[in-house]
């Protein structure tokens, strides 16, 4: 019979699975939305290139890019690899009650000494990294391939 400490963790890690594949959706979506924008913005201009807009749906677009995608992800990293190794690592319910009292939610996501501790002491994984290579390329690579965009379109747009 699973503890309701392991039931927590396991259910958790899953709502907070799903929260990282919705974030990647709605990043990806909302940034396609602004670059459309942004292409019909810089290609629309009668005269001359609207930089002054462009300028200021770029900034907009890289703001979400950074603090609205990329640092919440980031974020639900963290949280999932919380829940995700105290149940592959087997913690029982006693051990995930030492976890708890030792060491949160919130403050292994914002505290890195508590997180390596945490790591090493608790899930045995002293060299863990919050970007591992799914994550790198879904969470790193893709979001700089929009940031690479912004660039080519504000630059094409103002240098015009």
């Amino acid at each position: 019979m699973t503890s309701d400490r392991v039931q927590k963790a396991q259910t958790k890690w899953g709502v907070f699975e799903s929260n990282v594949q919705q974030y990647r959706t709605l990043g990806a979506t909302v940034q396609s939305f602004f670059l459309a924008v942004g292409s019909l913005i810089a290609t629309s201009a009668q005269d001359e290139p609207p930089a002054l807009v462009m300028t200021a749906v770029s900034i907009i677009g890289i703001f979400h890019l950074y603090y609205i995608w990329f640092l919440p992800l980031r974020a639900r990293h963290k949280i999932v690899d919380y829940y995700k190794f105290q149940i592959e690592c087997g913690l029982d319910d006693a051990k995930i009650a030492q976890l708890e009292s030792f060491c949160g939610q919130e403050e292994y996501v914002n505290n890195e000494a508590k997180r390596r501790s945490v790591n090493k002491d608790y899930f045995g994984k002293p060299d863990l990294k919050v970007f591992r290579q799914t994550r790198l390329k879904f969470d790193k690579v893709v979001p700089t391939l929009y940031g690479l965009i912004w660039g080519v379109l504000w630059t094409w747009t103002v240098c015009q």
